[in-house]
C-alpha cells in the first residue's frame, strides 16, 4: 500500500473540489489514510462533510499550536457524538439526529486516561485518573483502532516532552459561549461570565413537570419524546381517577415525575448547560 502524504491528500480533495478552512491545522494524512479503493471518495466526501460541519465549533476550541489528527462519530455514554483527536487531547461534541453540534461540549486530556487500549477492545470503554469512566458504542472497528494509535502515539509524545496539563477533572467541561474550560463544581464562567444549569435546578423543574428540564437543557427532541410517553400514562391516571383510585392515581404521578427528576439531575451532574449568556452577548 503506497503511504499517503499530506500533498497527495490536498491533491485528492482538490481533485473532488473540497476545501478544508486554512485557519486550522490539519494531520491530513491521518485524517484520510486510504485514497485509493472502490467507493472510496464517496467516503472521502462524507468524512470531509463531517469535518466541515463542526470547523466553526474547532475555529473556536482548538488552542494554540493544536493539531486536528483524526475526526470521527459514534456514541459516548449512549449519546451521538463526534470525537476530535488532537495532539493533545480528545474533544467531544455531541450531535442531533441530522448531524448538527450542540452543547454540552467537553474534553480529555491523553494524560489522564489510564488505558486507552480500551477502546479497541471487545468492551469498549476507558478509565480516567479521577475513577471517572467512558464508554464508547458504535464506532467503526477501524476508528477505534485509529482512536486507540493516535492517541497512544499523542501520550508518547507529551510524556517525552514533559507535557502533563493541570486539570480540575479529567473529564473538563467547556463553555458552550466561549469554549474555555469549566472548572469541576462552578457553575459560571470565568472567562465570559456565561451560567450554567445547577442539578437540582433541572431536577426540581422534572418533577413539578417531566419534560421541563430537558427544555431548559434545550434536549428538545428528548422533551417533546417524553411528553408523547407521557400521554399514556396521563391517560392511565385519569382512568384511576375516574374510577376513584386516587392512590393509584397519585402513585402513577409521583412514580413519573420522580424518575424524570432523577434522569435529568443524573444528565446535568457531569456537564454544563448553558442557562444565561453574559449581557455583552
Amino acid at each position: 500500500m503506497t503511504e499517503v502524504t499530506p500533498e497527495m491528500v490536498r491533491l485528492k480533495l482538490s481533485q473532488l473540489g473540497l476545501v478544508l478552512s486554512p485557519e486550522i491545522n490539519y494531520r491530513l494524512e491521518m485524517m484520510f489514510p486510504r485514497l485509493d479503493g472502490m467507493f472510496l471518495d464517496r467516503k472521502i466526501r462524507k468524512q470531509f462533510q463531517q469535518v466541515k460541519e463542526i470547523e466553526p465549533l474547532l475555529k473556536e476550541m482548538l488552542l494554540e499550536n493544536e493539531q486536528v489528527l483524526f475526526v470521527t462519530k459514534g456514541k459516548i455514554e449512549y449519546h451521538e457524538s463526534i470525537v476530535v483527536l488532537t495532539n493533545l487531547r480528545m474533544l467531544r461534541i455531541p450531535i442531533n439526529n441530522k448531524g448538527v453540534p450542540h452543547q454540552p461540549f467537553w474534553f480529555i486530556y491523553y494524560t489522564q486516561v489510564i488505558n486507552l487500549k480500551k477502546i479497541d477492545s471487545l468492551i469498549p470503554g476507558i478509565r480516567l485518573k479521577d475513577s471517572g469512566k467512558l464508554s464508547f458504542q458504535s464506532f467503526p472497528d477501524k476508528d477505534r483502532k485509529m482512536i486507540t494509535s493516535v492517541s497512544l502515539n499523542a501520550v508518547k509524545f507529551l510524556e517525552e516532552k514533559g507535557i502533563d496539563p493541570l486539570v480540575s477533572q479529567s473529564r473538563e467541561n467547556m463553555c458552550g459561549n466561549c469554549f474555555k474550560v469549566v472548572a469541576i463544581n462552578e457553575y459560571e464562567c470565568d472567562a465570559c461570565g456565561a451560567t450554567f444549569w445547577e442539578p437540582f435546578e433541572i431536577g426540581i423543574r422534572s418533577f413539578i413537570f417531566p419534560s421541563w428540564g430537558d427544555i431548559a437543557m434545550k434536549n428538545y427532541s428528548m422533551a417533546f419524546g417524553k411528553l408523547y410517553g407521557l400521554l399514556f400514562i396521563w391517560i392511565g391516571i385519569i382512568t384511576a381517577l375516574v374510577n376513584a383510585e386516587y392512590l393509584l392515581a397519585g402513585l402513577m404521578l409521583v412514580t413519573t415525575n420522580c424518575g424524570d427528576a432523577v434522569f435529568t439531575y443524573n444528565s446535568a451532574v457531569n456537564v454544563r448547560y448553558l442557562k444565561e449568556l453574559p449581557e455583552n452577548d
